[in-house]
């Protein structure tokens, strides 16, 4: 039994190995592709659309990924998910025209998505209740430090040339997939996949609660998304920042959230309602949003984005906590493909609001960030309420049912 547990370990050490390497060469292109958009000479709603077209893409394909879990295993999935968007990648390079990069981003979406889809329906496999909140939170964390060092790399290769770092990026996800595949099993043969049974067996009470809980995720997905593709083109335009600049700075702001992730969060997760504490960490993320556009000095601008993001790190690893609280090994596929289709349809329209309302102010994305991220926490304020009511009702019914049989 001890060395089952023990090689379950180590496979998911493994899972986030591999998850935090992809975060890592799929940003690789994210800081430059905005000096590519100018370069081409293409409008500025263009780089909303393009997020758009990948995280919506990404939508649909979620649930499809989760399903597929559940019949050729995660690990499989994973690989999938390299090969299709190392190569989705080299058609993007050579594509020059709106509709050429819109198709490109499209496909980018729908073979990136798998990769979270299946890593974490694979941590909800490896993991037992105690050790999830535990995995989510090195889940976040290391799609976090993924992220910042792709942001990091890529702006310096990109100061010294883009089909450079399109050509590590490639080439990099293709080996990685190879060694995937030899290194990573998944530690028993592919399940059934089943409905969520809680769906099916407490009614509308239950479906009510779920829609209301992923209206928070949307919510703070949308708010993210708007700001961090707002940031990203406004410090290229507005600001003239050089990519090398923009990369250094994503790579402090993953350095920042790494220590808070593992200090503020990890304590948050121990000792506190998790339910309780994504309240207050929403609706704070909302007041850093909305303050930080006011700043007028370029140094305190950028200060004050090390803070919003530091903040920003924390409200992930809550959320995915209680979306897999009540997960097990049948509907592992099922629960990860809703929650990250919930986040890619914030990640669509967060995005397309940006782009578009970008050219109206370029301080309004970040309001409108702020606003969105409040909605959330009411959103969270609800679900708590509605959670904790259940709990009531259900405690009366044991209660009942006791003195019954007394």
């Amino acid at each position: 039994m001890d060395r089952i547990k023990g090689m379950k370990k180590a496979d998911a050490k493994r899972l986030l190995f591999f998850h935090a390497f992809f975060w890592a060469f799929s940003n690789l292109i994210n800081p430059i592709t905005p000096a590519m958009f100018l370069e081409l000479g293409l409008p500025d709603y263009m780089f909303g659309v393009s997020f758009a077209a990948m995280a919506g893409a990404s939508f649909f394909m979620a649930p499809v990924w989760g399903r597929l879990c559940g019949k050729i295993g995660c690990t499989k999935v994973i690989f999938i998910g390299f090969v299709t968007y190392a190569v989705t990648q080299i058609a993007f390079y050579y594509s020059v025209t709106q509709a050429e990069i819109i198709i490109c981003r499209l496909a980018g979406g729908i073979t990136c998505s798998a990769v979270p889809v299946a890593t974490l329906a694979g941590l909800i496999n490896l993991t037992g209740a105690e050790e999830r909140s535990r995995g989510m939170l090195y889940y976040s964390v290391l799609s976090t430090a993924g992220c910042a060092v792709g942001y990091s790399i890529g702006g310096f290769l990109g100061s010294i040339s883009i089909e450079l770092a399109f050509q590590i990026q490639v080439v990099a996800i293709f080996l990685f997939a190879l060694i995937l595949l030899l290194t990573v099993k998944d530690p028993e043969p592919a399940w059934e996949e089943r409905s969520l049974p809680d769906q099916k067996k407490s009614g509308s009470n239950i479906t009510v609660l779920l829609a209301v809980f992923m209206a928070s995720v949307f919510c703070a997905s949308f708010a993210t998304t708007a700001y961090d593709n707002a940031y990203n083109y406004y410090v290229k335009e507005a600001l003239k920042f050089p990519n090398y600049y923009n990369g250094l700075i994503r790579a402090g702001i993953g350095g920042i959230t790494l220590i808070v992730d593992f200090t503020v969060g990890a304590w948050l997760m121990k000792k506190t309602e998790v339910k309780r504490s994504i309240i207050a960490c929403l609706f704070i993320n909302g007041v850093v949003a909305v303050t930080v556009p006011l700043v007028s000095d370029v140094p305190a601008f950028v200060v004050g984005n090390f803070i919003f993001y530091a903040v920003n790190a924390l409200y992930l690893p809550l959320q995915q906590t209680m979306a897999t609280e009540d997960s097990n090994k049948e509907n592992s596929g099922s629960v990860a493909g809703m929650f990250n289709s919930c986040q890619y349809a914030g990640k669509v329209f967060g995005a397309l609001f940006a782009g578009f309302i970008y050219g109206a102010g370029s301080l309004l994305p970040f309001y409108s960030s702020g606003i969105v991220f409040i909605l959330g926490a009411g959103c969270s304020v609800l679900y708590y309420r509605m959670k904790k009511g259940e709990l009531k009702s259900g405690q009366r019914g044991d209660k009942g049912r006791r003195q019954i049989l007394l």
